[in-house]
């Protein structure tokens, strides 16, 4: 089947945005937020 990318999934929906800015420091709170964020988005798009 070819790709079109017209169609997207709707397995992320139910992933809600992070709701913060980069802070210049990068702190190991804001790593952690972003890392269960990208684990949270792999494990909705594998659905």
């Amino acid at each position: 089947m070819p790709f079109e990318p017209t169609k997207t999934s709707n397995h992320s929906n139910g992933v809600s945005t992070l709701g913060q800015g980069a802070d210049e420091s990068y702190n190991q709170s804001q790593m952690q937020d972003v890392l269960n964020k990208l684990d949270e988005l792999i494990k909705a798009l594998r659905w």
